[in-house]
């Protein structure tokens, strides 16, 4: 298992690494709190700018093509910055987001604001993860990625409720107010206490790494399981109503499936660092057999909740896996590594959501999830393959 060298400031104690991955995960729930955001509030900010809902969604879709289209180019424009340096600039963008949200006198300034969100968060990323991987200690880059996904996890399952939650209770200016001053103590945090790294501290494997090629597959996959996820996923409120679930409970239902999520992300992690292969090949496994049982017991609440739960806690881990997978294939730097996986993270989430869309209008739910545990298993299979040399067991 190789790790990623790391400045002295940050080969200190135990602590000092610790701290900095705290902050990290901090700093990744209030990412995707920004991202999510306007989620909650589309009811609101249509009314506000007198839009209507749907066209109110391009906020969402405009924040994630700057995610797709800047990652990798803007990564490899900043690989001489430290991945600090590049941390504080993504935290100021999402401040400045976040502040002209607020602050927008109409819908076009609100949409330029999601863009300059949506450009920090191509930056973010990629400079997160390649500072995961440089805080890891040896043999538990698994679990130092556990700790920040677990961040991550929790903006998924908390951002939009709070914000929502927020926006009905003192307008809709309120949560990206809040998210201001949020970004801000997050900030300053983490220039006071992360560790710093050099951007020529890139990865050197113990072993030798896979190839170019082989971490092409990786990102591939994590295109691939993120396509089938977020076909079903985007549409998972109108698959538990479409089994009765009353409305009031759609959203403690969607609370406790990520809880579920968080839980596995620690209990998987010391799986990923000493049997990478097989545990990632078995996770995606679970993800697209739960999926293929939600379809099935689609019109039957119970199971669908069984399932769903299921489905739940095998997803959690996923971002882990394909994070820790790319950093320690060796092939690119740590930052170049996040930068393809948030990419392609992005691609199959809108692409998923857009399959979604047509599945549904031309079929029904149970079809849908099929469709959608195809592309995942098919990462798994992906995964097999390129990591099945001895030489990925580092990965």
């Amino acid at each position: 298992m190789s790790t990623v060298p790391v400045s002295p400031s940050a080969a200190g104690d135990g602590r000092a690494r610790l701290v900095g991955l705290l902050i990290l995960a901090v700093a990744a729930f209030v990412a995707l709190a920004t991202e999510l955001a306007p989620v909650g509030l589309l009811p609101n900010l249509g009314r506000a700018f007198h839009q209507s809902v749907a066209t109110t969604g391009i906020l969402v879709t405009v924040y994630a093509v700057m995610v797709m289209v800047f990652a990798v180019p803007l990564t490899l424009v900043m690989r001489r910055i430290s991945g600090k340096r590049m941390l504080i600039i993504a935290l100021a963008g999402y401040a400045l987001c976040n502040l002209l949200s607020a602050l927008a006198p109409n819908f076009g300034v609100l949409i330029a604001a999601r863009c300059v969100g949506g450009i920090a968060h191509a930056i973010f990323f990629s400079a997160c993860i390649g500072q995961v991987a440089r805080l890891a200690t040896p043999g538990r880059t698994a679990r130092a990625f556990a700790i920040v996904t677990a961040g991550i996890s929790a903006g998924y399952v908390l951002g939009s409720p709070l914000t929502t939650a927020l926006g009905n209770a003192g307008g809709w200016q309120l949560p990206f107010a809040v998210l201001v001053g949020a970004t801000l103590v997050v900030l300053l945090l983490l220039v006071w206490l992360l560790p710093n790294s050099t951007p020529e501290q890139d990865v050197t494997p113990a072993r030798p790494g896979i190839s170019i090629r082989g971490a092409g597959g990786i990102v591939t996959a994590n295109g691939l399981a993120y396509f089938g996820q977020y076909a079903i996923y985007t549409y998972v409120t109108v698959l538990l109503l479409h089994a009765h679930l009353p409305q009031s409970l759609v959203a403690v239902t969607l609370l406790v499936f990520g809880l579920v999520g968080l839980i596995t992300i620690w209990g998987t992690a010391s799986l990923l660092d000493h049997r990478p292969r097989a545990t990632s090949v078995v996770v995606l496994v679970l993800v697209a057999a739960s999926i293929f049982a939600v379809g099935a017991a689609s019109s039957s609440l119970v199971p669908l909740l069984v399932f769903g739960a299921v489905w739940g806690a095998a997803y959690g881990p996923v971002a882990a896996l394909f994070q820790g997978a790319a950093v320690r294939s060796g092939a690119v730097d740590p930052e170049m590594a996040g930068a393809w996986i948030n990419a392609t993270s992005n691609v199959g989430i809108a692409a998923g959501a857009l399959l979604g869309g047509i599945v549904l209008d031309h079929s029904n739910l149970q079809v849908l999830a099929w469709a959608a545990a195809v592309p995942v298993a098919a990462a798994a299979i992906v995964l097999a393959v390129v990591m099945r040399r001895r030489s990925a067991d580092s990965v």
